[in-house]
């Protein structure tokens, strides 16, 4: 098999498991049957971090924050799904050790 045949296959792959995920490429953003909003997301995504926190030993944010040099405020944002960016994100996630792929692989 060639490298433009895997590379094909991968983006294949990729594309299939977004279809059912993303809006833009089929999947849906629905819980119970009821369209999410974009906030309602982004509070499922903080819901996620906190629980991962605690499951990781961590009982405060701020302690989190100051053990992984992140912004304090950020991280408390982005925990109760105020307005985050994509790369506050994947910072977080570096810092649980966690790939998007494993953090995106349930509920959402």
């Amino acid at each position: 098999m060639t490298t433009e045949n895997k590379s094909n296959m991968r983006k294949k792959k990729a594309d299939d498991l977004a279809k059912d995920r993303i809006p833009a490429y089929g999947g849906n953003n629905k819980s119970g049957g009821k369209e999410l909003t974009a906030e309602e997301r982004l509070k499922k995504i903080g819901a996620k971090l906190r629980r991962i926190r605690l499951e990781r030993g961590y009982t405060s944010y701020e302690s989190f924050a100051w053990d992984h040099e992140l912004p304090r405020m950020q991280y408390w944002r982005m925990e109760n799904g105020k307005n985050f960016t994509f790369v506050s994100l994947i910072k977080i996630l570096d810092a649980l050790e966690m790939p998007l792929s494993e953090f995106f692989d349930e509920e959402f």
